[in-house]
């Protein structure tokens, strides 16, 4: 992801005529909604987190579900 630059953004809206007001704001603008995005490895790294935990818990429901059919059987013998 290469590095966004607010005073180059700013310079280049300047060149294609808005004026230096309209532009710092603009520039600005665009530089704190980068702050938000969510790169590819944000991402995966979540997603595993999420399946992990999702894991986890179908496990532990598995094994409660094994542990009371066992009582049950051993109960009906």
């Amino acid at each position: 992801m290469t590095a966004y630059n607010p005073i180059a953004a700013m310079n280049r809206l300047k060149n294609a005529g808005l004026n230096a007001k309209h532009a710092e704001a603009l520039a600005n603008e665009l530089n704190n909604a980068r702050d938000e995005l969510v790169t590819r490895t944000d991402l995966k790294a979540e997603l595993n987190a999420v399946a992990l935990r999702i894991c986890a818990a179908l496990g532990a429901a598995m094994a409660l579900g094994f542990t009371a059919l066992g009582v049950l059987i051993s109960l009906h013998n």
